[in-house]
């Protein structure tokens, strides 16, 4: 276990100085509340529940980032070194559980279980599909659920152990142990919910408490139900939650035809943990095809037979290889929530932390009970070590281009060419790069171009979406801008670069505008929509009259647009500031009540409202405003800023300007 350990430091090594990337920007790195100065209740309040993620909001994950920044500060490096120690503790606790349970089958504590158990930790340590789990620092959410998930299965196990024993003191300690990690697991990430299955299956293959005639069979089934019932009604809650918030209407997919194609991404997550392959592995995985039926493709009809028969293998040999039956079982077990009917994207590598040992716990077992006369206990070995090795060199690798955002972006494109979001984020390193003060004016425009190309082809890999085409509209706007602004300063005598008009589809506003009424109302989509109107109302980008306008009510158009959404409150919040920029206030008030009305929370949008309805004379309203802010916690930037505010409209000032 320790050479297990070190192994998984040096995989990981490269990876721990790389940036915060995608969603960590908007969920630890931009989000004020996280950082916090002080250690008490209010500010860790704050900070566990300022980022709406799942129905629990997952407040004990974020508190261990805002713990993260008290401690070591903002940078990346801390966040993935906790990171690397959290899946450390879950391969020791693999560790302790393989051995527990190997126990209890064979009888005895051997060096042979002891020995299994260390080569299952070893490979689930170091194997490249947990690598997103790791380094992706939001990704926390999934490795802490599953630390608590694992404490509490072993807690349970324990427990039982010593409920047999007659030791019911030591076990009643054990069992609560076993609640009150679960209850953490639950509010990390909701996926522990699937708890009580695993339970389930411990029970049912290693101590038989549900097979014995004891109490009969009526308190046998109501034992099943009591435990099965909670995480099925939570399941439930939880599909409703997101039909809720668009359901399958936000995606390109029917529930028919995701359940239909999980069948085939169930094998596919198998084949990248038995045979891995580099050149597989990747962040993104939307160029996975979609099944439409159940032969189409036809895989589809063998991947739903062969996980029939893979379930009927690990009950027919249940008896005579426990361990391998519960591998396979915990494996499928592990997919019930993530892989089924709730409306989630299709495939993710991360979704495979806990479900991975499942496969390794399998596939090691079969190798160890192979009697073969060649196959001695130390070519085992030799083939774990080998095994070992290999998948460090894969990690490692990839944890080398997790380094750096551009060697990362252009090793998944690479890989999956076909990949919408590969290849949007592969046009992000272009603009990025055309930003660049070290290129010249000339690399620049082709760093440009070449964004609109990638922005422009991940459009065309994914059609119901308007995101990339927004992308597009904006950086032809900021050109546009750059090059009327470079004409002005030759009229004036200044020196002025010279500045290369794109070279941009034809229709691009009039295909976003359809897109934006007609198709997914994606949050890509919401997203860059703010940001050209950001953009324009700033006055950095020059769009044509209307343009911006027309986007918008295109968008609010939509019917699937959900009405009380943060999203909705966002539109809304801008279109306030839009009427107010052109002086309409009778707008501007309007629309700023009813995102307020949605979204109560947000304190920007009443330091906005404030300036509105301060400008517009309704001093009493502005007041409110900000003192509902200052009444609850905030970070220090939004309580000075209204303070000051308040203090202005004391002293009968005016308020110019929304805060943005």
């Amino acid at each position: 276990m320790l050479i297990a350990t070190a192994a998984t430091v040096f995989a990981y090594w490269p990876g721990l100085s790389g940036p915060f990337l995608f969603d960590d920007s908007v969920a630890i790195q931009n989000n004020e509340y996280l950082k916090i100065t002080d250690l008490d209740l209010k500010s860790l309040k704050l900070a566990a529940f300022s980022h709406e993620t799942g129905v629990l909001y997952r407040p004990v994950a974020m508190s261990s980032f805002a713990l993260n920044y008290y401690f070591w500060g903002s940078d990346s490096f801390s966040f993935k070194v906790v990171n690397l120690i959290i899946h450390l503790l879950n391969g020791w606790l693999i560790f302790f559980l393989v051995r527990t349970l190997a126990g209890l089958r064979e009888g005895s504590d051997s060096v042979g279980n002891q020995l299994l158990a260390a080569a299952v930790a070893l490979v689930w340590l170091v194997h490249p599909i947990n690598l997103t789990s790791v380094l992706y620092v939001v990704q926390r959410m999934t490795s802490l659920s599953t630390l608590f998930v694992l404490l509490a299965l072993l807690a349970y196990v324990l427990g039982r152990m010593a409920w047999r024993a007659s030791r019911h003191g030591k076990a009643s300690a054990w069992f609560a142990g076993a609640g009150l990690s679960f209850v953490l697991a639950l509010f990390s990430k909701e996926n522990a919910m699937l708890l009580p299955f695993y339970i389930f299956l411990v029970e049912w293959l290693f101590l038989e408490g549900l097979s014995t005639h004891r109490h009969g069979r009526a308190h046998v089934y109501g034992v099943v139900l009591s435990w099965l019932l909670i995480p099925l009604a939570l399941g439930l809650a939880f599909y409703i939650y997101m039909e809720m918030w668009g359901g399958f209407y936000v995606r390109d997919f029917s529930l028919m035809e995701r359940l239909l194609t999980e069948f085939r991404v169930l094998f596919y997550y198998m084949g990248l943990i038995v045979f891995p392959r580099p050149g597989e592995y990747s962040l993104f995985h939307d160029d996975f095809p979609l099944s439409t039926g159940v032969f189409a493709p036809w895989t589809t009809a063998v991947s739903m037979v062969g996980i029939g028969g893979l379930v009927y293998l690990a009950l027919r040999f249940r008896k005579s290889h426990t361990l391998a039956s519960f591998g396979i079982l915990l494996f499928l077990v592990s997919h019930l929530m993530e892989s089924t009917i709730i409306p989630l994207e299709l495939i993710h590598e991360h979704r495979n932390y806990l479900g991975s040992f499942g496969i390794v716990l399998a596939v090691l077992v079969g190798i160890k009970s192979l009697a073969r006369p060649w196959l001695t206990p130390s070519l085992r070995g030799m083939l774990i070590a080998v095994l070992g090795v290999f998948l460090v060199a894969i990690t490692h690798a990839r944890a080398l281009s997790w380094q750096d955002i551009n060697r990362l972006s252009f090793s998944m494109l690479n890989k999956h060419p076909e990949s919408a979001r590969v290849n949007y984020q592969a046009a992000m390193v272009y603009l990025k790069l055309s930003a660049d003060p070290m290129s010249d004016v000339r690399q620049r425009d082709e760093f440009r171009q070449l964004a609109v190309e990638r922005f422009y082809h991940a459009a065309q890999l994914n059609p119901h979406d308007a995101g990339s085409l927004l992308a597009i509209m904006m950086i032809d706007a900021l050109n546009r801008k750059a090059i009327h602004k470079a004409k002005m300063d030759e009229l004036l005598g200044k020196q002025a670069p010279k500045i290369i008009p794109l070279d941009v589809p034809q229709g691009i506003s009039e295909m976003a505008a359809r897109r934006l009424k007609d198709e997914l109302p994606s949050e890509l989509a919401t997203d860059n929509l703010l940001r050209i109107s950001v953009c324009e109302r700033q006055a950095d980008c020059k769009f044509h009259d209307g343009e911006v306008d027309a986007l918008f009510n295109a968008f609010l158009d939509n019917p699937g647009l959900p009405g009380n959404s943060n999203r909705m409150a966002n539109l809304l919040g801008e279109l306030a500031l839009r009427a107010y920029a052109r002086k309409d206030l009778a707008k501007a008030q309007a629309m700023i009540k009813k995102a307020i009305q949605i979204n109560p929370t947000m304190a920007m949008f009443k330091l906005n409202g404030a300036v509105i309805m301060a400008t517009s004379g309704d001093q009493d309203q502005a007041m409110a405003y900000l003192k509902q802010i200052l009444s609850k916690p905030q970070p220090d930037a939004i309580r000075i800023r209204a303070e000051e505010m308040l203090q202005s409209l004391r002293r009968g000032a005016s308020l110019v300007a929304p805060p943005d």
